[in-house]
C-alpha cells in the first residue's frame, strides 16, 4: 500500500498549533534544520501552512514508526522550550498506545 521511501500523509485540518511568532522556528531546530520554504493547504480552513500532516491519517513503511515517536518525544522535552505543544490541562504519562513500537 506504501512504496518504500515514500510517506502519504493527510494536510492537517487547522491550525492547532503554530500560529504563534517562533513556534516553527523553535520546533525545527530542535533538529538544527531551517523551516521550508514549502507550503500546504489546510484541508478544512485552507490556510496556507508550513508542513503540518493530521497524525491519524498517515501511511509509512516499516521502520518509519519508530523515527516518527522519537521525534515526537524529543520535541516534547521540556529542554526545548516550546510553548503550546499540548492542550490546556494536558499531564505528561508514558505512551500507552497499543501500537507503539510496532512497526
Amino acid at each position: 500500500m506504501v512504496e518504500a521511501g515514500t510517506v502519504s500523509a493527510a494536510p492537517e485540518g487547522r491550525y492547532t498549533w503554530g500560529k504563534k511568532a517562533g513556534h516553527w522556528e523553535t520546533a525545527y531546530a530542535v533538529f538544527g534544520l531551517a523551516v521550508p520554504e514549502e507550503r500546504v493547504r489546510l484541508a478544512r480552513t485552507g490556510a496556507m501552512s508550513p508542513p503540518s500532516f493530521n497524525a491519524g491519517v498517515v501511511g509509512f513503511p516499516t521502520g518509519f514508526g519508530k523515527l516518527w515517536l522519537e521525534t515526537a518525544q524529543e520535541l516534547d522535552r521540556d529542554i526545548h522550550a516550546i510553548s503550546g505543544r499540548r492542550p490546556p490541562g494536558w499531564t505528561r504519562s508514558p505512551c500507552r498506545s497499543p501500537f507503539a513500537g510496532q512497526d
